[in-house]
Order: C-alpha cells, then sequence, then structure tokens
C-alpha cells in the first residue's frame, strides 16, 4: 500500500512538472509613420544569442503578427517591407505564457529600385521521356549550330518558319 501511494505521488509530481508550460506567444503591430496598419510586413524572430532565424511571420490587415510555441528565452525581431526601411527591435525577454511587443513603426524609404529586368531562355533541348524537342529561335546566328545539327538527324528538316 505504501508503494502504492509513493508510486501515485511520483506520478502526479511528473505529470505537474510535464504541464508546466515553457513556451510562450510573442505578438507585435506594424504601423507606419502615420500610425496606420501595414499589411504583408515580413516579421522575422530571431534569437538574441546568434541572430539565428526562429520562424518568420506576416502581417495582416490589420497590421499584426504572432508567433505562436516558442520557447522561452531572449529574442529580437527583424521587420522589412518594401519602399520601408528595416527595423530591428531591442533584445527582449519571453519569460510568460503570451509577450506582446510595443507598437513598431516604419518609416518609408527613400531608396527607390532604379530597373528589374526579367530575363528567361528555353533550353535548345527539351527532353522528356517520350520524345525530344528542339526549340530553334528566330535568332538564326545563336542557333546556327542548332540548324546544322539538326539538318544531320534523319527525322527532321528545319524550315525558316519553325514548322
Amino acid at each position: 500500500m505504501k508503494t502504492f501511494f509513493t508510486c501515485l505521488l511520483a506520478a502526479s509530481t511528473l505529470m505537474s512538472w510535464s504541464q508546466t508550460t515553457s513556451h510562450g506567444t510573442i505578438t507585435l503591430l506594424v504601423q507606419n509613420d502615420q500610425q496606420n496598419p501595414l499589411e504583408n510586413v515580413t516579421v522575422q524572430l530571431l534569437k538574441a544569442k546568434d541572430s539565428s532565424l526562429v520562424k518568420v511571420a506576416i502581417t495582416d490587415k490589420n497590421g499584426s503578427a504572432s508567433f505562436e510555441n516558442i520557447a522561452y528565452g531572449s529574442y529580437l525581431a527583424k521587420i522589412s517591407m518594401v519602399n520601408f526601411s528595416t527595423k530591428l527591435t531591442n533584445v527582449f525577454t519571453l519569460s510568460a505564457s503570451d509577450f506582446k511587443l510595443e507598437n513598431i513603426r516604419l518609416e518609408k524609404s527613400d531608396k527607390q529600385m532604379q530597373e528589374v529586368v526579367v530575363k528567361a531562355e528555353r533550353p535548345v533541348v527539351d527532353v522528356n521521356q517520350t520524345s525530344q524537342v528542339a526549340n530553334i529561335s528566330v535568332d538564326w546566328e545563336r542557333s546556327a549550330c542548332t540548324n546544322t545539327a539538326m539538318a544531320h538527324r534523319p527525322t527532321a528538316t528545319p524550315t525558316r518558319s519553325g514548322k
């Protein structure tokens, strides 16, 4: 009987110890310099010790972002958005189940994108399980070697129209 009560006491102690929370939630609100909420802001949660990435969140239409199930410890947040200056918070410590950072204000950046160039090329030869397709471009100078190679294949005859 004594052994039974000892085991029961040990089991209840272990259960209460395992239910002690060591994780919490971090929430924050991001606003512009006119104090309006900013949507689609990238918020990175970083460890204070080495700035390694813990989690990433995107703000909702109310400018709110949250990180759930975060282990207690010291962190900092990096907040960024296109056309706004990136902001890094001071180090803070999560030691309770809920932690709310002060409202974060992002300022418009003076820097503007100069130019964006998107360039793509089709491969000269597409190979899949059932066929091999040669993509000969209209640029005949570039595809001259491809044109010559295709002329020597018995099943293909290159034409200027690409058909």
